[in-house]
């Protein structure tokens, strides 16, 4: 009976899992590659500063996301999410300038 149940499980949740992970892989490369990439376009201060930035504003931001996620639901935000991702990933296939920069950080 036990072993069912572990089935249904791993087959219910298998596909979240993998999704978790492609997107966890994707964006520490993402978060890894801003800093590089800014710095070939801005001064690096600068790019320190927009980082830190987005990362204090993204800190300021987690509660209101949460009480957000419990009340809208945690499938449709993490649908939403993933497409604004993949929407600040788009951007840098339009090639690295400052826009494309600015966007993606505040994507």
């Amino acid at each position: 009976m036990k072993n069912t149940t572990f089935a249904k499980f791993v087959k219910t949740f298998f596909p979240f899992w993998v999704f978790v992970v492609l997107f966890k892989f994707g964006a520490g490369l993402h978060y890894t590659l801003l800093s590089p990439l800014g710095a070939r376009i801005l001064p690096v201060w600068v790019v320190g500063l927009l980082i830190g930035s987005a990362s204090l504003v993204q800190l300021f931001l987690d509660v209101p996301a949460g009480a957000w996620l419990d009340r809208v639901g945690y499938r449709f935000g993490l649908r939403l999410t993933t497409f604004l991702f993949v929407i600040a990933t788009v951007f840098l296939l339009f090639g690295l300038n400052v826009w494309t920069f600015l966007l993606t950080l505040l994507l």
